[in-house]
């Protein structure tokens, strides 16, 4: 083996450990946060920067060839949707409660309102998907939501 190699493992192996060290404090974290968005916040850390040098590390270690390749492509699939997957669960878990407030620490910051107010209103009224002849289905309890939401609007004009 010539010093290149002994360079790459050794990166390789660095990399792998401090992948494993984000993975042991993703479960940390998801273990000792009591709120939901503390959890999801952890999770998505650990997956997408712990996942991501785990990755690299196997990529060096195995250098540049057809099977890299696809460890380079799962990585970059992985980076992109590990965050949007989080974020899509935090915002169902913030649109799904009535008073999102209660379960989260954060009230009122500065000049930004309550959190349920910051939601537009419009937000899961249905509109027509292009090139689906029909309009996209939502479910009863948010239905219920925007048909009161629209009866006190029109209460007040």
């Amino acid at each position: 083996m010539n010093i290149l190699n002994i360079v790459r493992y050794f990166l390789g192996a660095v990399l792998i450990t401090g992948g494993l060290v984000f993975d042991v404090i993703q479960l940390i974290g998801f273990f000792r946060y009591k709120y939901v968005m503390n959890r999801i916040h952890a999770a998505a850390i650990g997956d997408t920067l712990g996942g991501g040098l785990i990755l690299l590390g196997v990529f060096l270690i195995n250098g540049f060839n057809l099977a890299g390749l696809k460890i380079l492509f799962i990585m970059a699939f992985l980076w992109l949707t590990s965050p949007v997957a989080a974020h899509m669960v935090g915002k169902l878990e913030v649109l799904s409660k009535e008073h999102p407030e209660d379960c989260c620490p954060v009230k009122n910051l500065p000049g930004a309102g309550s959190l349920a107010e910051s939601i537009p209103k419009d937000f899961l009224q249905v509109k027509e998907m292009p090139g689906a002849g029909n309009p996209a289905e939502i479910s009863p309890e948010a239905d219920v939501r925007i048909r009161k939401e629209k009866q006190t609007e029109e209460e007040q004009a």
